[in-house]
């Protein structure tokens, strides 16, 4: 479980990036700072490239990219195109995802235990203002846990729309593998504020939530696969992924309800 000796939630490593990915962060960063300079406050990598571990021709890059302002439908779309381009330009990486916030948005105290906790404990800063450093170390917490994975149902249900529009191919199944990966990610607003852990990996969600709720174990097989390498058609990962975010709906409901009467006694 990813926790430091101190018991704060672990933060990416330090130091270069992997030699082979840094030619396609800095065609990134040339690229953005080129086309979007005005709009474009600070740039962060995360996930498997930001940690050290990322594979060539099957990683990602994920990209947190903070603007100035939000961006007008045309400069979404220039910014789709880059993302597009790019990474067909660079085939060490499968694509590139943009994650999109604003300095507003990221300034806003409300958004302190998502934005904040975000930049502080995923990301590395690749250009710009570093923000990770205007927030402080965070430790394992149910407040976090649902601020980061609150948007489950607004984001499931943009996937399931781009689901049931996107034509067989490569742009289908990488929306079908976010979707079970957010599905297994949210499962984390499920813990206690007495959890002292903090898991980190897919499979590591997925081993605690199996251990509190092993009659959900073949449906949290099931989105591990497709998390990884999705085999399954559309239309059932739709109807299965559908069933699951209604019973964690469900369930975190109820958790919420039951932590209220004891919050009120304290």
């Amino acid at each position: 479980m990813a926790l430091d000796q101190n018991g704060f939630i672990a933060t990416p490593p330090a130091g270069p990036l992997q030699n082979t990915f840094q030619p396609v962060v800095n065609a990134l960063i040339n690229q953005l700072t080129q086309s979007q300079t005005f709009l474009v406050h600070s740039i962060y990598v995360y996930g498997s490239v930001a940690q050290g571990s990322a594979v060539a021709g099957r990683s990602d890059l994920d990209i947190s990219l903070i603007l100035t302002r939000p961006p007008t439908e045309d400069e979404q779309q220039a910014l789709k195109a880059l993302r597009i381009n790019l990474a067909l330009a660079h085939p060490v990486i499968s694509k590139i995802d943009f994650d999109i916030g604003t300095l507003a948005g990221v300034q806003n105290p409300d958004n302190h235990n998502s934005w904040g906790y975000w930049l502080k404990h995923h990301c590395r800063c690749i250009y710009g203002e570093d923000l990770r450093a205007d927030f402080p170390l965070f430790r394992p917490s149910r407040a976090v846990a649902v601020a980061v994975n609150g948007d489950m149902v607004s984001v499931l249900n943009r996937f399931i729309r781009q689901l049931r529009e996107l034509a067989p191919g490569p742009e289908r199944l990488f929306t079908q593998r976010a979707a079970a990966r957010k599905l297994v990610r949210s499962t984390n607003m499920l813990r206690t504020d007495s959890d002292a852990d903090w898991p980190d990996t897919l499979e590591e969600n997925a081993a605690r939530f199996v251990t509190r709720y092993p009659e959900q174990s073949d449906e949290m097989g099931y989105l591990l696969t497709e998390s990884h390498s999705p085999t399954d058609t559309p239309e059932h990962f739709i109807q299965r992924a559908e069933s699951f975010m209604a019973w964690l709906q469900d369930c975190v409901a109820m958790e919420i309800s039951r932590l209220s009467p004891e919050r009120d006694k304290q």
